[in-house]
């Protein structure tokens, strides 16, 4: 077997102005045209409260430090909406032996008339805990509480009834969930 010498092909510059544009048009087919799907994780409860039922409390847990709550609404199967009279926004912290620990907690109170309120509470647990073995999750909770403007309504047509929640972030990217009121 003889070994011949192949001749060196000179890269001249006319190739490579001719091969870039390709090239970027390859990796731009590749590319994706959607967004990624959102990954947050947020544990969302609504619940009615008070003596007669008459206030929908929202809360919302899992929220990223750079994500905050735009709006919560309550919306009427006419389209008709209200907004919460106050809302709570604090850290949570759940699971592992938490209980057994002394707290502090921060928050802030405000609502629809302008006034806002923060406070400061501490918790000395009475009875300890041990450890469920759970790990220990930590996350920021927003709660509000919506008041229903007609409850006789709301009584009937509860199922014709969702909450809106709108969240933004930082990046001002904003997502939209809607789920629906609970049932009286």
């Amino acid at each position: 077997m003889s070994w011949r010498r192949q001749p060196v092909r000179m890269v001249t510059p006319w190739r490579v102005l001719t091969a870039a544009p390709l090239l970027a048009l390859a990796l731009v087919g590749c590319a994706k045209s959607e967004p990624p799907a959102p990954a947050a994780a947020w544990q969302i409860e609504a619940t009615l409260v008070g003596e007669q039922r008459e206030t929908v409390e929202v809360s919302i847990f899992g929220l990223e430090p750079a994500e905050s709550v735009e709006s919560i609404r309550l919306v009427g199967p006419a389209g008709e909406s209200a907004r919460p009279v106050e809302t709570l926004e604090h850290k949570r912290i759940t699971g592992g032996d938490t209980l057994a620990q002394p707290r502090i907690s921060v928050g802030v109170l405000g609502g629809s008339s302008g006034h806002v309120r923060s406070g400061v509470g501490i918790a000395v647990p009475v009875f300890t805990k041990r450890d469920s073995g759970r790990g220990v999750e930590e996350g920021k909770e927003v709660v509000a509480r919506i008041p229903i403007p007609d409850p006789e309504s709301y009584q009937r047509s509860a199922a014709g009834w969702r909450i809106e929640i709108i969240v933004g972030n930082a990046l001002g990217e904003r997502q939209v969930r809607t789920l629906p009121a609970p049932r009286p």
